[in-house]
């Protein structure tokens, strides 16, 4: 009777210890940093979220989203952990930044027979239409550079509704990484040289990061920090 009473006691305390945690990770569909292949999320930023989780003994299935939805859900329940997210001073106060997963970088890419696209600066490009994701760092900066979605920006949900706008013919251009949109054309059984860059951006490009949302008890903070720490000194 005693034994039944141990191994009670002991599956009843694995039960809790899992229900304490009640993490979850959420992430955009961003290739080739993240993506779904073969019905598993991969990609670089992946495999070192994933050895985050395995160090700090986190039990979280990873969840691919739209944008919009996983940075809601970030931003308002404790215990979310969100990658990759661009560091913005409009974001900073609002997460717990861990460490960066990869870098992007930002061009205006279009159609390669589009001879009539060229442009010096951003702002040559206002009579044009771009697709831009809702949620996305790119939609911010795009607004603050004096851009509109009653003029010239069209909401996607994701980027492959991004992509295939742009191949429909029904928005002019992108803002946004040229490796994401030429593996993604890649995917869709498209020639990456479809598309072309038609003004780089080299001073946009910056980390993309892993965060975990505000109300998470300090003591998960304190573990996730140290695991980034030990990450680092064993080089990843």
């Amino acid at each position: 009777m005693l034994k039944y009473f141990f191994i009670l006691l002991i599956c009843l305390w694995s039960a809790l210890s899992v229900a304490e945690q009640d993490f979850r990770v959420v992430t955009e569909n961003h290739p080739p940093v993240q993506y779904l292949h073969q019905g598993k999320i991969s990609g670089p930023a992946t495999e070192i979220v994933r050895d985050l989780l395995k160090r700090t003994e986190i039990e979280a299935r990873i969840e691919l989203m739209p944008w919009a939805r996983a940075y809601d859900i970030a931003l308002n329940r404790p215990k979310v952990l969100i990658y990759s997210m661009f560091r913005t001073p409009e974001r900073e106060d609002k997460f717990y930044w861990l460490r960066s997963v990869s870098e992007h970088k930002v061009a205006v890419l279009a159609l390669r027979e589009r001879d009539d696209l060229d442009f010096r600066q951003l702002s040559d490009a206002k009579p044009h239409l771009f697709a831009v994701i809702r949620g996305a760092y790119s939609l911010d900066y795009l607004k603050k550079a004096g851009f509109s979605e009653q003029q010239n920006l069209f909401i996607a949900a994701t980027m492959n509704e991004q992509v295939d706008l742009l191949l429909k013919g029904k928005v002019d251009l992108l803002f946004t990484d040229p490796a994401t949109v030429r593996y993604r054309l890649e995917q869709l059984g498209h020639a990456p040289e479809q598309v072309k860059v038609v003004l780089e951006l080299p001073e946009l490009a910056q980390d993309l990061y892993l965060a975990v949302s505000l109300d998470t008890a300090p003591y998960w903070i304190e573990k996730l920090q140290q695991a980034v720490k030990q990450q680092r000194a064993d080089g990843i």
